[in-house]
C-alpha cells in the first residue's frame, strides 16, 4: 500500500453511557477535506478524533466489543470515491456495567496482481473505552442480586426491627 492515497477521518465516541442507554458512533472518510475539517462533520455525540489513513477505492469499517450491543447504520464494505465523504455509522448500547472497549477497525482492500480475492491490510485501528457508571454499577448489582440482598439484609433487619420495636409496643412493655 505504499502508493495509495492519504485520506482524513474523524469518529465520535462516548465516555460515558448508562447500561441499556444508546448512541451513534459515526465514521467519516474524506481524500479531499483537512482532519479538523472531517472532526466538524461528525454530527453525533460524544468525544471527536481524527487521523490520516491511507486509502484504497473499497474500504471496510468495523466496530466490536464484547459487552455491547452494537448494530450497523450503513454497509461496513463500501467503495471510496475523492469526490463525496465516505460515512459508517454504529448504534451501539452496553449490556454490562463496568469499562469496556470497543474497538473501532477500518481497513483498505486490495486486489493483488489482477486477484478476484482482496487482501486485507488495516489502515487503522483503536479502543475506545466506555465507563458505564456508578450508579448503574448499583442498580445493576442490586437488579441482579435482589434476593441474596433481601434474604441476608432486609429480612433480618425487619425481624430485629419487629422485635425491637413494634413488638415491644403491642405487648404493653416500654
Amino acid at each position: 500500500m505504499k502508493d495509495a492515497p492519504w485520506g482524513a477521518i474523524a469518529f465520535n465516541h462516548p465516555e460515558t453511557l448508562a447500561k441499556g442507554e444508546s448512541t451513534v458512533i459515526e465514521l467519516i472518510l474524506s481524500l479531499r477535506k483537512s482532519i479538523a475539517e472531517v472532526t466538524k462533520d461528525v454530527v453525533e455525540a460524544g468525544r471527536r478524533e481524527g487521523r490520516s489513513v491511507q486509502v484504497t477505492n473499497v474500504m471496510e469499517a468495523r466496530l466490536s466489543g464484547t459487552a455491547f450491543e452494537i448494530a450497523p447504520i450503513t454497509s461496513e464494505r463500501q467503495a471510496v470515491t475523492a469526490s463525496e465523504d465516505t460515512r459508517w455509522a454504529w448504534e451501539i448500547r452496553p449490556t454490562e456495567t463496568g469499562t469496556h472497549r470497543l474497538h473501532l477497525t477500518l481497513t483498505g482492500l486490495v486486489f493483488v496482481d489482477g486477484e478476484r480475492e482482496p487482501k486485507t491490510i488495516t489502515s487503522f485501528r483503536t479502543s475506545l473505552t466506555v465507563r458505564v457508571g456508578w450508579r448503574d454499577r448499583l442498580s445493576g448489582f442490586v437488579g441482579d442480586n435482589w434476593q441474596w440482598l433481601w434474604a441476608t439484609l432486609l429480612a433480618p433487619l425487619g425481624v430485629w426491627l419487629w422485635r425491637t420495636r413494634i413488638a415491644p409496643r403491642r405487648s404493653g412493655a416500654p
